[in-house]
């Protein structure tokens, strides 16, 4: 088993479809009653977003989103599951309901092999 994050990116989740939220709690409780679900959470809309940087030991704190993404970062949620294409299929179906997502594997998990 393999941890893998899911980033959607797209509009807040107040902005999206109103059967998006019903959607997407259906898919969470398939994921739950198969094991492998871990944490999902939605963020708050862009406009409250800071980004905090350090150069010269000194702080600075900008407003907005931190680099170029072709949308704003939306939702994050981590699964544990099989396979490193058994990750791709839920975030098929994950992008099927929020729009496009990246898939990562967690850094400490030695078992999440993209190769696969």
């Amino acid at each position: 088993m393999a941890k893998y994050m899911l980033l959607s990116y797209g509009p807040p989740a107040r902005t999206q479809h109103p059967t998006a939220g019903l959607d997407v709690s259906r898919l969470t409780a398939e994921l739950v009653a198969t094991g492998e679900y871990v944490y999902g959470v939605g963020l708050a809309d862009p406009g409250f977003t800071q980004v905090v940087t350090v150069r010269n030991g000194r702080a600075t704190v900008t407003d907005g989103p931190y680099g170029d993404a072709s949308g704003d970062l939306a939702s994050l949620g981590v699964v544990e599951v099989d396979s490193h294409d058994r990750a791709l299929q839920v975030a098929a179906r994950t992008a099927a309901l929020l729009g496009p997502v990246e898939v990562r594997p967690l850094a400490d998990d030695t078992d999440a092999d993209p190769g696969q």
